[in-house]
């Protein structure tokens, strides 16, 4: 029985994990913000006036796209949810990119991202409230 070299297996392994890595990019609005969550919290568009009525603002974008085609929609949207937050958001919204995309193609999303100032979080409905220990 032959055995398999320890590289061999390392980069075949390395290469099954890259083929499923997310990419994510934001383009802030020109300010910088120091991030108060560890995960921004992913909101759909209605949710968006609520976040501005509780004196949110929107602070950026986050495009991200999947590495493959093999890549799953929760890595780009746990991506998107993790640079967001870096770049100091409390939540993401969806406005465009692929929901359902055909097979073979790659999955990408563009997201407007919120800040909502840390003593506002009292007055979001309780889905929308941030943890509030990172």
């Amino acid at each position: 029985m032959r055995r398999a070299k320890p590289f061999a297996m390392f980069a075949a392994v390395a290469l099954l994990v890259s083929a499923c890595v997310s990419r994510a990019q934001f383009e802030s609005n020109g300010r910088a913000y120091a991030p108060v969550v560890a995960r921004a919290i992913r909101c759909d568009r209605e949710s968006a006036a609520t976040l501005l009525a509780a004196g949110g603002e929107a602070i950026g974008t986050v495009d991200a796209s999947g590495a493959s085609t093999d890549t799953p929609v929760d890595d780009v949207l746990n991506e998107a949810a993790e640079v967001a937050a870096k770049n100091g958001a409390t939540h993401f919204v969806f406005t465009g990119g692929g929901a359902n995309v055909p097979p073979g193609r790659r999955i990408t999303g563009r997201y407007v991202a919120f800040r909502v100032p840390v003593e506002a979080w009292a007055r979001l409905p309780a889905p929308l409230r941030p943890p509030t220990n990172r």
